[in-house]
C-alpha cells in the first residue's frame, strides 16, 4: 500500500557521461546530480549517480541508481533502486518512476529501512530535476 509522502527534493544534473553501447546496440549514459530538499521533514542534501539505457522500444531503463543523503547534523542515508522512464523531448528531459530501498542508522529516518521507497522523478531540458517519494508498505 502506498503510504506517506516521505521526501521532496530538487536540484541539477551535475554531469552526464556517454558510455559504450549495450550488447544490444542501445545508447547508455551515466548521469550524476546534486540537490536539496526534505526527508521526513529533515533538511537534506542529496547526491547521486545512475546509469540509464535507452531501450529500442523508447523506454529509459535504470538498472541501479545510488543516492547519498546527508542531513544537517551529518546523518547519512543510502538509497539504491531502479527506474523506468520516458524521454520527453530535447536534452536529458525525462519522466521516471522508481523504486528503491534505504539503509540508514539515523534515528529519525530509521523506519524507512523497513519499506520500499517509490518516487516520481522529472528532469527538464536544462537538467533541473524534481523528485517526490512515498513509502510503500
Amino acid at each position: 500500500m502506498l503510504g506517506d509522502l516521505v521526501a521532496e527534493a530538487s536540484g541539477q544534473m551535475s554531469g552526464v557521461r556517454v558510455l559504450p553501447l549495450s550488447d544490444k546496440g542501445e545508447i547508455r549514459t551515466e548521469s550524476s546530480f546534486v540537490g536539496s530538499g526534505h526527508l521526513l521533514g529533515v533538511p537534506i542534501v542529496d547526491v547521486g549517480t545512475f546509469v540509464q539505457t535507452l531501450r529500442s522500444d523508447g523506454v529509459l531503463e535504470v538498472d541501479e541508481g545510488n543516492v547519498l543523503i546527508t542531513g544537517p547534523n551529518g546523518e547519512r542515508a543510502h538509497l539504491s533502486g531502479f527506474a523506468l522512464g520516458k524521454p520527453l523531448g530535447t536534452g536529458n528531459s525525462a519522466h521516471f518512476a522508481s523504486c528503491g530501498i534505504m539503509r540508514t542508522t539515523a534515528p529519525h529516518w530509521k523506519r524507512l529501512n523497513e519499506v520500499a521507497i517509490v518516487s516520481e522523478y522529472d528532469v527538464d531540458a536544462h537538467g533541473k530535476f524534481t523528485v517526490r517519494a512515498w513509502e510503500w508498505k
